[in-house]
């Protein structure tokens, strides 16, 4: 089992082969339907990213980074350059996260 803290800094458990499904249930269905709009995927972006600020484990931030990436390389087929420097830009501040945590 591994330690997430809420917000409030509550412990919880979580075990990665829990968190993958979730995560899969969660987002992928949004993130495949989410491809040419700019607002969902942002959303998405900063829903991740708020779940990787709750882990202090390198294994669920590297899964949620991976879930990210997803997102903006899906995007990349169908939005514009300025969108996608949006899309990165959000990125960048979860990865930032997920590497300092």
């Amino acid at each position: 089992m591994r330690p997430l803290q809420s917000a409030g800094g509550a412990s919880r458990l979580h075990s990665l082969d829990r968190l993958e499904p979730l995560l899969e249930s969660a987002f992928e269905q949004i993130r495949m339907y989410s491809k040419s709009d700019i607002a969902v995927s942002l959303r998405v972006l900063r829903a991740l990213g708020d779940i990787a600020a709750t882990t202090v484990d390198g294994e669920i931030r590297k899964v949620i980074l991976d879930r990210a990436n997803r997102v903006v390389m899906g995007c990349s087929e169908r939005l514009g350059e300025h969108e996608m420097t949006q899309l990165r830009t959000r990125l960048a501040a979860l990865q930032s996260v997920a590497i300092t945590m």
